[in-house]
This record gives C-alpha cells, sequence and structure tokens, in this order.
C-alpha cells in the first residue's frame, strides 16, 4: 500500500509498524501466528481464532464503550502516541480495523495545527464481522476493490456519519487486454503462494518434488525466510525450482504473464480474498487451500459453488488435485471474478480513486 501510494506522486508516505516485536499489538500478532502454524485442520483453528478475537475484544472492547480504559488497551495507545510524536501528516490510514480505532482515541501532541482525518484500510470484508475489526469514530473506510463497497457499507451501516471510497487495485486495469496465446509446447508452471503460517505447505512442495512431471514452479513463502530456506533445501538446488519471498506486483505479472503459455498452470493459494482476485485476472486454474479463518469463509463458500474441486482442506490436499490439472490437456481455468460477482468497474456508487 505505501508503494502504491508513493508511485501515485499525490503523497509523501510515513510507515509505520504498529505490531512491532515486543509491543501488544505485536504480542496479538504473535499468539495468531502460533495458532495458524500449530493447529492441524481449519476447523480447529476457525474455532482458535474465535476465542483469539474474543480475548481482543476483552482487552480492548473498552475503546468502543467509552468506559476505564483496560491496561492493555492504556499500553496499547501509548505505544501508539510514541510512534506518532512529532509527526505531521493529514490522513492516517490504519490498516486493520483495532488500529484505526486506537488512532481515534489516541491524542497526541500534533506539530500541525489541526488534527489528521483517520481513515480504516478494509483489506476483507469478512474482517467486518468481529466488532474488533469495526472502528466505531473513523469516518472514512476504504476499500481495495469497488465491487466490496456494498457489503462493506452494510456492516457499517449501524454508524452514522460513514464516508466510504474504494480504489481499484486489480492489476488487470494496468495489464494488456489480451492474454498471450498459448503454446502446446510451452512448460506449465506451478505458483505455491504459502501464505499463511503452516507446515503444510513444505509437504506440498515435497510431494510435487517426488513426481515425475515436468513443470516450472514457484514457491513464494511470503515473508517468512525460514519457510523458504527450508523449502530451498528440498529443492536441492533444482532449476526448475525458485524459491522466493516475495514477488512485487511487476515481477508477478512477469511470472503469471509467462505461466499462461500453458493452458495446465496452476496456482495454489489459500483462500485469501485480495490474492484471489489477483491470480484470477490471469488465465490459469487455481486451487485454493481452507485458511481456517472466519474472515476469509465468504470466499470459502463462493469458491464450494463451482464445479469440480477447486477447494481443499490442507496444502497437502491440493496435491492430487494439481497432479490432475497438470495432466490434462487443457485445464479449465477457475474464474473466481464470475463467482465472486466481483467486477473492477461496478462500483455501485461508490466514489472510486483511480491509479494514476
Amino acid at each position: 500500500m505505501a508503494a502504491w501510494l508513493e508511485r501515485s506522486g499525490n503523497a509523501t508516505v510515513h510507515l509505520i509498524a504498529a505490531d512491532q516485536p515486543g509491543s501488544v499489538l505485536g504480542d496479538a500478532g504473535v499468539r495468531l501466528a502460533r495458532l495458524k502454524r500449530t493447529l492441524r485442520t481449519p476447523d480447529m483453528l476457525r474455532a482458535a481464532y474465535r476465542d483469539w478475537a474474543e480475548e481482543l475484544w476483552t482487552d480492548f472492547g473498552c475503546l468502543w464503550n467509552d468506559v476505564l480504559i483496560s491496561g492493555t488497551a492504556e499500553k496499547a495507545v501509548g505505544e501508539i502516541k510514541a510512534q506518532l510524536d512529532g509527526l505531521s501528516c493529514e490522513v492516517l490510514l490504519g490498516m486493520k480495523g483495532l488500529l484505526s480505532q486506537l488512532l481515534c482515541v489516541t491524542n497526541p501532541q500534533w506539530s500541525a495545527h489541526r488534527a489528521p482525518q483517520i481513515c480504516n484500510f478494509v483489506s476483507n470484508p469478512g474482517l467486518l464481522q468481529f466488532m474488533i475489526h469495526r472502528p466505531q469514530q473513523a469516518i472514512t473506510h476504504l476499500t481495495p476493490f469497488p465491487r466490496w463497497a456494498l457489503d462493506v457499507r452494510t456492516a457499517l451501516g449501524p454508524y452514522a456519519d460513514v464516508r466510504l471510497l474504494s480504489f481499484d487495485q486489480l492489476v488487470a486495469s494496468r495489464r494488456k487486454a489480451l492474454a498471450p496465446t498459448c503454446s502446446p509446447d510451452a512448460v506449465p508452471t506451478l505458483l505455491i503462494y504459502a501464505n499463511n503460517e503452516s507446515d503444510g505447505w513444505l509437504d506440498l512442495l515435497r510431494t510435487m518434488l517426488s513426481m515425475r512431471i515436468r513443470v516450472q514452479i514457484f514457491f513464494i513463502a511470503v515473508r517468512d525466510e525460514q519457510l523458504a530456506e527450508r523449502a530451498r533445501q528440498l529443492a536441492n538446488a533444482r532449476p526448475d525450482v525458485r524459491v522466493l519471498t516475495w514477488l512485487t506486483e511487476r515481477e508477478a505479472d512477469a511470472v503469471l504473464s509467462k505461466a499462461e503459455l500453458s493452458d495446465r498452470s496452476v496456482a495454489v493459494t489459500k483462500c485469501g480474498p485480495g490474492t484471489l482476485l489477483f491470480l484470477s485476472q490471469y488465465r490459469l486454474s487455481i486451487v485454493a487451500v481452507d485458511s481456517g479463518l472466519p474472515p476469509e469463509d465468504w470466499v470459502l463458500r463462493s469458491l464450494t459453488s463451482c464445479d469440480g474441486r477447486s477447494t481443499v482442506a490442507t496444502p497437502l490436499d491440493a496435491a492430487p488435485v494439481v497432479r490432475s490439472l497438470l495432466d490434462k490437456v487443457a485445464a479449465a481455468p477457475i474464474r473466481i471474478p464470475s463467482l465472486l460477482g466481483l467486477k473492477s468497474d461496478d462500483n455501485l456508487g461508490v466514489p472510486t480513486w483511480r491509479y494514476p
């Protein structure tokens, strides 16, 4: 997001990490990451996530209810104040609802004479089912895909004076209109997008490596150098495997555009709505893994309405599905926009901020 705003040329962006190690929000993130890494089934994680969110509400609900602030919330407010001390800005954008609410109740001594406007970024409408992700005092909410505006406005309905903006983050709006022509001789691509904490992604990679199949594998251990190093050890310097920790939009577009040259290319990822929308702009099959995260259940329900098995419980369960797609003469792509009813040119009357 910071890079996106910087490229627009309209703003100077200060990126502040509110979840630094040892901070209140950092510790909460560590607890959630531990749950995602250790619980073996999606249903176990789903139940644990709800307990985790309830614990957060116990600590931070006072910020919504205007009652005596808890010790945990007071410490978090103090940490936010310390980070904002001396900062002069016009807009503060909270990347999660809890952070946005903390920004609203924080009263730092601004170097400018007027306080900044607080905006809440809604990265996933499914988050809004939890009060902890629904800031009550932020009057401006920003969503990255226009079609999500209806869900966001519905969830925020109880609040008066809500201003909702959207911008079209879909790479398709900045890509060439036509996908490249498929070549029968093109080597298919398997993109393993390991975007949640689970050793199951390594199990999937190990299984795919054991198959005698001609495929170029990209293993993306999202911002997880330890997972990436373990994947490199598994790959053992094989030329048909690349292990990365991140792809920029330009790099991802290059990889996926090349993958489109084969009609048997496959991407495996968890049911994160943003990632699926991004991948769905390319001509490839998608196998989505149940993340076990309640905010992403609406994506899972949408995908299971598709013909054929497009969703699996664990990364390892994806192996036979991927194999069948790679073995087909022509795999039928799973078109996520038609499943979710999401179109980049439909903003439901919500003001759209387009990329310059």
